[in-house]
């Protein structure tokens, strides 16, 4: 279905996606264990996993990789509980359409680079702070030394 929803050519030709379609979760863990993916779309029922399990799963294995569920089920709870484990949209199958997807998909590929480019910032300053605490600690060292020792010069005289 989601192949089907992808794959006419004029989405195709504006959004160039190409999917790696896995069926069970340990096929899906393989391929995330040897390449790095922009995002996932999951379906909550694949035959060695199913529910918030398999949401859990996926963010171990592909973490900071934005998931899209796409499923059958149409529990609201369910949904806000998978959002709450780590993917970033609920769709239910019967209702998306192929425009809802790929504006989906669009979103969560770009919130998942601003979230990229904060963690990437917020590294940088936690950085810049370590590196000024050390310099100070350093600057304050060396400092304090030839005081003492101007000190200890003073006393003898």
């Amino acid at each position: 279905m989601v192949e089907g929803l992808l794959a006419e050519q004029e989405e195709q030709a504006l959004y160039n996606f190409e999917l790696t379609v896995a069926v069970t979760l340990q096929e899906a863990q393989n391929y995330f264990a040897k390449e790095k993916y922009d995002l996932v779309l999951l379906d909550l029922t694949l035959p060695d996993s199913h529910g918030l399990h398999t949401v859990e799963e996926v963010v171990k294995a592909a973490p900071y990789t934005p998931i899209i569920v796409l499923t059958a089920t149409s529990d609201e709870d369910l949904g806000l509980a998978a959002l709450k484990k780590g993917a970033q949209d609920f769709l239910v199958k019967d209702e998306t359409y192929r425009k809802v997807l790929i504006r989906s998909i669009r979103y969560a590929y770009q919130r998942n680079l601003a979230e990229q480019e904060i963690r990437e910032a917020k590294e940088l300053a936690e950085f810049a702070t370590n590196s000024k605490s050390s310099f100070i600690a350093n600057l304050s060292h060396e400092l304090r030394t030839p005081l003492r020792c101007s000190l200890s010069l003073s006393a003898m005289l």
